[in-house]
């Protein structure tokens, strides 16, 4: 199952008027209401099992790594290069899904 949507709430907020860091929170915010929204419905469709669900915890601690490196990033980072990055990601993310749309 695919993840498309990235692309369309990036180019949204990058035409806000907010910083990096607003930026990373609401989309962390988005994307993890949303996930967890999908999750009963996963598992009742079969798409996701408990064993996977349970694997995927395993790797919880990684996550505190991801954060810590985003703290670094962002307190460091120009708010214009910060929007040049994403736009950049954003570009590559679109072409992307394009590519493997029907892969």
């Amino acid at each position: 199952m695919r993840n498309a949507g990235g692309p369309p709430i990036t180019s949204y907020l990058l035409l806000q008027p907010i910083s990096p860091v607003m930026f990373m929170g609401i989309t962390t915010l988005f994307f993890a209401v949303i996930n967890t929204l999908k999750i009963p419905g996963s598992l009742m469709a079969g798409v996701v099992t408990i064993p996977a669900l349970l694997w995927s915890l395993a790797f919880c601690p990684l996550v505190a790594l991801g954060v810590y490196a985003g703290r670094f990033f962002i307190a460091r980072v120009q708010p214009e290069v910060f929007d040049q990055i994403m736009t950049a990601i954003l570009v590559f993310a679109c072409l992307w899904l394009i590519a493997t749309a029907y892969l």
